[in-house]
């Protein structure tokens, strides 16, 4: 209860929050409100790791949380422009599988007492996603505000940004998947 009760994971479970919110702004097409929410839900993964290392309050369930919490907050805002026709469903499709694949990853070596700690890839993909999605609401408000002329050459960055952004996703689950080889087979043989 006390790890529940700490600053730092109050932080990283604020983004799960907040994510519901930002995906119905985003379907309403309330664009300024969904952009200062997400900032908000951003802004809170920036401090929450910072916090619990400062006061010393590190704890499993956070480490757990945290790149949850990140997981839940892009993929959930990544549905909502899915949902209103600004981002195609193969792409979020990649995004679910390379999460599931290391979400699964990372609960099963933990209960082998191996955690997997999130890696520099990892960290830039979720950087790199979060900016994406700042792009996407500027291609929005564009629209929004029949600058269509804009939206038209600004439509390209967006297409440059979703291939980057996808191709990072597959290598970043590849690097995963080589820098663990060795603990995948030994928690593979443990399990036959």
């Amino acid at each position: 209860m006390k790890d529940l009760l700490n600053v730092a994971n109050g932080l990283t479970f604020s983004r799960i929050v907040l994510t519901p919110v930002i995906m119905w702004l985003i379907i309403q097409r309330y664009w300024w409100t969904a952009i200062i929410v997400f900032t908000i839900a951003s802004i809170t993964d920036s401090y929450d790791g910072k916090l619990a290392r400062y006061y010393e309050v590190e704890t499993d369930l956070g480490n757990f949380l945290d790149p949850l919490a990140d997981k839940v907050l892009i993929i959930g805002t990544f549905l909502a422009f899915c949902l209103v026709d600004f981002l195609p469903y193969w792409f979020l499709a990649i995004l679910l599988l390379r999460d599931i694949f290391i979400t699964a990853l990372r609960m099963a070596m933990r209960r082998v007492g191996q955690p997997l700690k999130t890696s520099y890839l990892g960290k830039l993909k979720t950087f790199l996603q979060i900016k994406f999605v700042y792009i996407l609401f500027v291609a929005a408000l564009f629209a929004y505000y029949d600058q269509l002329v804009l939206f038209f050459y600004f439509y390209f960055v967006v297409i440059a940004a979703l291939i980057g952004i996808t191709g990072l996703t597959i290598y970043s689950a590849i690097d995963y998947y080589i820098k663990n080889k060795e603990a995948i087979k030994k928690l593979y043989s443990q399990g036959s």
